[in-house]
């Protein structure tokens, strides 16, 4: 966001076979509501899975902030506001299950919040969580095997809190991969049978876009995702 004078707009830079593009966006985020009050961006959530997909934060002294979010590089923007409540003032923080866009946390003056189905209807996530304002957010995965991950809240003069989200464990691919393997984010294999062997029914195996020639059958219920790009399993 820039945070001078124009509080509204957003400067994207995309880097694409080794260039940089810059693209401006003038007033995103104009006032809103039945008074003059100027809306702000205050946070920016990029996907970890995807380029191009931006969530953004607003902020407004008088309420009614907004979430927009966009897949495109920001040729289109989309409301996920929904039935957030009117109250709030700033969205300090956001985070976003991992393979699973319609549920999202995000981080306000009056404690966490959180939708499963993209925005329609949020609720509060405060249970076992001081009612604080929140500073940061982030969701951690947990080892390939476990079905609970976590996320972390980091509070103003409260310090940091972690709840566990229950969720299908995610066994990572990437065929360029270098290095230790265990099927985490950073350490993933290089081979989809791999992730296959060790990947519990249920469990999401996600599979960095490119070619992997691997003929075989996979007998177990699991859910195949694609990351950063198209996969063909060969």
């Amino acid at each position: 966001p820039n945070n001078d004078n124009d509080e509204s707009d957003l400067t994207l830079l995309r880097r694409a076979g080794g260039v940089w593009t810059k693209t401006h966006f003038e007033d995103l985020v104009p006032g809103s509501g039945p008074t003059s009050i100027p809306q702000a961006l205050d946070t920016v959530f990029t996907s970890r899975e995807w380029a191009g997909e931006v969530w953004l934060g607003t902020r407004r002294s008088g309420g009614g902030v907004k979430v927009l979010h966009t897949t495109d590089f920001g040729a289109h923007w989309e409301d996920l506001t929904g039935d957030l409540s009117g109250a709030i003032t700033v969205i300090r923080a956001i985070a976003v299950q991992p393979f699973d866009p319609d549920t999202i946390y995000i981080g306000t003056e009056i404690g966490v919040f959180r939708t499963t189905n993209g925005g329609t209807t949020w609720t509060p996530f405060q249970d076992g969580l001081p009612l604080a304002y929140v500073t940061d957010l982030r969701f951690v995965l947990s080892d390939p095997v476990s079905p609970v991950n976590e996320l972390v809240v980091s509070l103003d003069g409260r310090g940091v809190w972690s709840r566990a989200i229950a969720g299908p464990p995610i066994v990572f691919v990437d065929k360029f991969h270098t290095g230790p393997q265990d099927g985490t984010r950073y350490k993933p294999f290089t081979k989809v049978a791999d992730a296959v062997a060790v990947a519990p029914v249920g469990a999401i195996v996600a599979v960095k876009g490119a070619t992997y020639v691997e003929p075989q059958m996979i007998e177990k219920a699991l859910k195949v995702v694609t990351w950063e790009g198209k996969t063909t399993i060969e």
